[in-house]
């Protein structure tokens, strides 16, 4: 079994980080937890990082200091990414959660992107979390405030107030969950019993194509002028896949439902993420249940994505009049643009 990450956890304060380890070590022993804050620091001496940075500094050209910015976001991604993988593949076991910050520290939006399902930021009482902070940096940074070397803003309740709720808004609108540490634990049991490895096509019941075009007896990759035509076993995937370029207007997903009794549940949504994106999905289609002979499943989520190389039989055809209107008798949430 290849490693798996289970869950990447951020907004658990260095002074309480610990003792939440031990409690997952202790509550999952087939999981490990990896804390990735050690990956900062090595970054920051990283020499080719550290070169942009001073170059960023003594450039006053307006073009030149954003060509210098995107190249330094770009390597943040990049080696934080590299420096990730090495400490999973470290690990001793196969399971996997993931503890800390993965943000750029001088633009919170600059974050890799993180290859997992479940993805919380620790909720807590915001005032208690910043004093925790506080009493950590007091605590292992005494001397350099003493010294006059540390940056007394992470000393400063309001400052660091507002540190934590943008970015709690960040990493909210990048798809991590709120979520109290009881909570946590409950859905941490609930995912690692799931597994990545590909099954066989035996699993899948139906495959679903969605396209604006009639088709009469067969899809073809050919005819699209592509490699392979991709299938999937939820109808609604299908139906926003129907539409060309959509994901640059809404994103699709899976959100957590935690009921006060009984397992977790797992609610598809679309959420705008332009203005008027919705509009888009206003639209008609044929959505095309097809023969899954000649497919491989290659992506799992909550639902597989498959793919062919070969021309596919269709077994049945629907004329969808509004995508979105579809959707909605679907029971799919739909999650309203925000400016």
């Amino acid at each position: 079994m290849s490693k798996q990450v289970i869950a990447h956890i951020v907004g658990i304060s260095n002074f309480i980080k610990d003792d939440i380890i031990a409690k997952i070590n202790k509550k999952f022993p087939d999981i490990t937890v990896v804390d990735v804050d050690p990956i900062v620091p090595e970054i920051r001496t990283n020499d080719d990082f550290s070169a942009l940075n001073n170059l960023l500094k003594d450039e006053t050209e307006k073009d030149k200091c954003e060509e210098i910015k995107n190249k330094i976001h770009a390597m943040w991604k990049t080696l934080f990414q590299a420096k990730l993988e090495l400490l999973i593949n470290k690990s001793p076991k196969n399971k996997i959660v993931l503890i800390g910050y993965t943000n750029y520290y001088k633009n919170y939006k600059i974050m890799p992107d993180i290859q997992t399902n479940l993805k919380i930021f620790y909720m807590m009482d915001d005032v208690k979390a910043v004093k925790q902070i506080i009493e950590h940096n007091l605590d292992t940074y005494r001397q350099e405030i003493i010294d006059n070397k540390f940056p007394l803003n992470f000393l400063s309740t309001d400052y660091l107030l507002n540190q934590r709720k943008r970015l709690i808004e960040i990493y909210t609108n990048a798809g991590y969950l709120f979520k109290e540490e009881l909570i946590i634990y409950k859905l941490l049991e609930t995912f690692r019993q799931q597994t990545h490895i590909l099954p066989d096509l035996s699993r899948v019941k139906t495959v679903y194509i969605g396209f604006q075009n009639k088709y009469m007896d067969m899809l073809s990759p050919m005819e699209f002028k592509k490699e392979t035509i991709i299938g999937y076993t939820e109808e609604w995937l299908a139906l926003l896949a129907a539409i060309p370029n959509i994901l640059d207007f809404v994103k699709k997903g899976y959100e957590v439902s935690v009921p006060p009794k009984g397992k977790p549940k797992l609610i598809p949504f679309v959420q705008e993420i332009a203005e008027n994106g919705f509009k888009k999905l206003q639209d008609n289609c044929y959505l095309y249940h097809v023969e899954k002979t000649n497919f491989e499943i290659i992506d799992m989520d909550r639902s597989f994505k498959l793919k062919s190389s070969k021309p596919v039989k269709i077994v049945k055809r629907i004329y969808v009049e509004d995508v979105m209107t579809r959707l909605q008798l679907k029971k799919i949430k739909f999650v309203s643009f925000k400016k």
